[in-house]
């Protein structure tokens, strides 16, 4: 599904940008306080493959397979270093006090994955509110109200990216097209009916637990693709631009969802990568956020597929195949203004009668940008250039993009040929096999670019794109006759239409960057630095005056702020609020320091 992505990002003149210890205002002295000892890691100890901690109290045939899959590496939660995936019932738990709060975020920034069952969204975004990640997750409120919550939902942070998954409930995603009815005898006779049986469902579940847990196996892989194209840039940006080594690919977070929108035998996933940047317009302070984004698609239905005799062998039944895929993401109410949501590109174009198209995006933006950046935060000056571009193979297939059709959607169809007539025989017609790509892995690429207006990121409904699947499942019959004359051709119907509307949570481009969200100290009084990234003037407020913050306003460039906090005598632990605003109060962010008792 996924493969090596040619993504540069290149900057066009110069870079104004400050990692930790250098840059900026960080000629500010630090404060005369001895610094917090670094300890060196211990080696860390072997994690069997698949095991696993659960905390709290989970109920449900879900969960059952999770632990007939998993067995004793499925274990209890007691207060263990957390070295492994987490499991958290946001329904019925312990409570979760400062220190396990700590430890759980801690455990989440060395890229542990933490996973909820069976939530419902506010479960879900309890759970990222505990990790300290913006609660953005929707369910799309068109499914049932007993259907409104996910099977699975888990998150980790991986060499600064943001990896999601999400696996729905699928109950009410599949129609039967004209299905079968005495009103017509015809149609009753051609018809397959229902597709699967229950015992295929049931089986079913079992698939999507075993799709997510070889996702967790894959996240390294997928990191190390990701890091590859990083490399890739490298080594062509002193080529196109001259670049140094702190180039915005090595510094941009990407944000990567994926979703399993499989059904019974159809084996689908689609993952978005998301790149978030923010262009500062010194000028009038009219601001725009981008978007760019990759819609991955590994979708297969080969399982559900089949070809074979019917009648006592007198006909050829071909059932299965795909007619069409169709992609459509959107915002969801639709703008107001055609301006405050605009498409700027979108790929690959509309296509017929080719092997393979191109999927490819060139684009270039000028002025002060902001990014959320890696390990470092920063900010830079004179524009940056996108070059993305590798080819999809459409054998048999009609590509369509329908992009900006209705406002600024990004929007695509794929349209297979239906099988074709085979041979004659003497009471009956053959028919081929559908087209390859109908019936196994397909792997559409879809990219497009959004740019959006001032204010649009505080709109409540704007913290998500909806975005459509739909998979038209088709069969074939073929015609019967009589020595050798088949007066009838082959019959092509609509079998059944899966369908899934999803939410894709998106994270605005920042305005003021801290290189991290959380600070930890032990009881003894210290101080440690923290990065910071904005392009405007701004200003920090702590919530306790146990905890400081040197300097305590800067004017727009980037640098290191130090953070102090008083001897711990209060016998308990203690958190601190940092809150960093831009004095137009465009940009805030906040850093949590805790403070052990210990």
């Amino acid at each position: 599904m996924r493969r090596i992505k040619e993504f540069c990002v290149v900057l066009t003149t110069l870079m104004l940008l400050t990692t930790c210890g250098g840059g900026g205002i960080s000629s500010v002295a630090p404060p005369d306080i001895a610094p917090v000892p670094v300890v060196p890691p211990e080696t860390a100890p072997v994690v069997p493959q698949d095991s696993a901690y659960y905390y709290g109290n989970f109920t449900g045939k879900l969960i059952d397979n999770f632990q007939e899959i998993v067995g004793d590496l499925f274990l209890p939660y007691t207060g263990q270093p957390i070295d492994r995936p987490f499991y958290i019932s946001m329904t019925d738990n312990p409570s979760i006090d400062d220190a396990l709060t700590a430890k759980i975020r801690d455990a989440f920034n060395d890229g542990i994955v933490f996973v909820t069952l069976d939530a419902t969204e506010d479960e879900v975004n309890a759970m990222l509110e505990l990790l300290g990640v913006e609660p953005n997750f929707k369910i799309d409120e068109s499914l049932l109200h007993e259907f409104r919550y996910v099977d699975i939902f888990a998150i980790c942070m991986a060499d600064g990216d943001t990896y999601t998954w999400v696996s729905y409930h699928d109950e009410n995603s599949l129609e039967i097209i004209d299905p079968p009815s005495e009103a017509d005898p015809d149609n009753s006779a051609n018809h397959p009916g229902k597709p699967f049986s229950p015992e295929e469902d049931e089986e079913a579940e079992t698939d999507r637990v075993n799709n997510f847990l070889d996702w967790i196996d894959d996240i390294p892989n997928q990191a190390e693709e990701l890091n590859a194209a990083k490399a890739l840039a490298m080594q062509n940006g002193p080529r196109l631009a001259n670049l140094s080594s702190n180039d915005l690919t090595e510094l941009a977070n990407a944000h990567i969802h994926t979703v399993d929108v499989s059904y019974n035998k159809l084996n689908f996933m689609m993952t978005y990568y998301i790149y978030a940047f923010h262009s500062f317009n010194e000028a009038n302070s009219l601001d725009s956020d981008w978007f760019y984004i990759e819609q991955r698609a590994m979708l297969n239905p080969s399982a559900g597929y089949s070809r074979r005799m019917e009648g006592g062998d007198s006909w050829r039944k071909v059932e299965g195949y795909i007619i069409s895929y169709d992609f459509d993401n959107a915002w969801v109410p639709a703008p107001t203004r055609s301006l405050d949501a605009v498409l700027v590109q979108s790929t690959p174009e509309t296509a017929n009668n080719e092997s393979s198209v191109t999927s490819g995006i060139e684009w270039n933006l000028g002025g002060s940008i902001g990014f959320e950046g890696d390990q470092k935060a920063g900010s830079l000056t004179g524009g940056v250039s996108i070059s993305s571009s590798e080819s999809i193979q459409v054998q048999d297939c009609e590509v369509v993009n329908r992009s900006g059709s209705v406002d600024s959607n990004a929007s695509w169809s794929y349209r297979f040929r239906r099988p074709s007539d085979g041979s004659t025989n003497f009471s009956w017609r053959d028919v081929n096999d559908a087209p390859w790509l109908s019936r196994q892995n397909f792997q559409p690429v879809n990219k497009w670019i959004w740019k959006l207006a001032p204010g649009f990121r505080n709109d409540p409904d704007r913290s998500t794109f909806f975005s459509l699947f739909q998979a038209y499942v088709g069969y074939s019959n073929g015609a019967t006759g009589a020595f050798w004359i088949i007066p009838d051709d082959t019959h092509h119907g609509e079998w059944y239409l899966h369908k899934k509307e999803v939410h894709v949570p998106l994270t605005y481009p920042p305005i003021i960057k801290t290189n991290s969200q959380n600070v930890n100290f032990s009881q003894a009084a210290g101080y440690q630095p923290l990065g910071i990234a904005v392009a405007r003037s701004w200003t920090v407020i702590s919530s306790e005056d146990w905890c400081t913050v040197t300097p305590s306003s800067g004017l727009g460039n980037d640098g290191e702020v130090y953070i102090t906090v008083d001897e711990n005598k209060t016998g308990a632990d203690r958190i601190a609020v940092l809150t960093f605003k831009t004095d137009d109060g465009k940009g805030v962010t906040e850093v949590r320091v805790f403070q052990s008792r210990f």
